[in-house]
């Protein structure tokens, strides 16, 4: 399912950080108040409900605009292909209607976002060298001044200089099958990087947040399966590309030059990609869902008044 990032950009850009907790009163801090919320998503048949789940859980705990990572207490439950969610939500004090409307609004609005397949994918050395020998066999039958391809084995990168867009376009799509993956971008000098992957990746089920720091890092939290994963992608530290996939397309290739051990990743875009960096902790933060939910329906109270979606 293809979706539209830029539409998603924009929308959740408006919204502001959600805050879960365990009908409404006020907490120890004086600026705080907790009103109950339900949620409750219909989808149709066939769809892998325990992803759903994962990604509705995402969804509210995400903090794409780098706000502080929110206190989460939601409670999640599949109910044939239902979702059914509930639990307290921590809102600015003093708890009124009008404010809670705003919140339940921002939450209905976020969960029906399309949102972005996220995957993070290590190239293969074996693809790579099968890759790079087809290309020299196809571009070479005749001889082609000008013409390189060069594949650096650490670094599981090849490199093609000379050969139009176009025409390395229509080798590289014969090249692909099912089990390849092919994924390339411009380098400064003109070149092209091909990244050849087979196996597949982390995907955005095991984000925990992705958000901004120091005006252009992208930091990605990952939980334990994610820090797992990130721990034998990175053992050898070698300079090899972490790719990042936002909707299949690559979005980013940074080197790993260090052993990742905590499942925390950061990615340092220059200073003045400052909106490309929460444009794109945004996308990775809002992952989408299988299928969209059929229904959604947002309801809860805040203190005496009821506000619903």
């Amino acid at each position: 399912m293809k979706t539209n990032t830029a539409t998603s950009l924009l929308a959740l850009a408006a919204l502001v950080p959600l805050t879960m907790t365990t009908g409404c009163r006020t907490s120890n801090d004086s600026q705080v108040a907790r009103a109950r919320i339900s949620i409750e998503l219909a989808f149709a048949d066939g769809i892998d409900m325990a992803h759903a789940a994962s990604i509705l859980a995402s969804r509210i705990r995400s903090t794409a605009l780098g706000a502080k990572s929110p206190e989460i207490g939601l409670d999640i439950r599949v109910d044939g292909t239902k979702l059914m969610a509930s639990g307290n939500l921590r809102v600015p004090a003093p708890c009124t209607a009008d404010a809670y409307e705003g919140i339940v609004a921002a939450i209905k609005a976020r969960i029906e976002l399309p949102g972005s397949h996220f995957e993070l994918r290590e190239p293969s050395k074996l693809a790579t060298r099968e890759v790079a020998d087809a290309l020299r066999k196809r571009l070479f039958k005749v001889e082609r001044p000008g013409v390189t391809i060069s594949s650096v084995k650490s670094k599981n990168t090849i490199q093609v200089v000379g050969v139009g867009a176009a025409e390395l376009a229509g080798h590289l799509e014969e090249l692909r099958n099912e089990t390849t993956h092919i994924f390339s971008e411009q380098a400064p000098d003109g070149a092209t990087n091909l990244f050849i992957c087979k196996d597949s990746g982390l995907d955005g089920r095991r984000l925990n947040s992705a958000t901004v720091e120091d005006t252009s890092n992208v930091v990605l939290r990952f939980d334990d399966d994610g820090a797992a994963w990130l721990r034998r992608a990175t053992g050898e530290a070698d300079g090899s590309p972490l790719l990042v996939i936002i909707d299949g397309a690559l979005f980013a290739a940074p080197r790993m030059m260090e052993f990742i051990r905590d499942g925390k990743v950061t990615l340092s875009l220059p200073p003045a990609d400052a909106q490309r960096a929460r444009q794109f902790a945004t996308a990775l933060a809002v992952a989408a869902f299988p299928e969209p939910p059929v229904t959604t329906t947002v309801t809860g109270t805040c203190a005496e008044t009821p506000a619903a979606l």
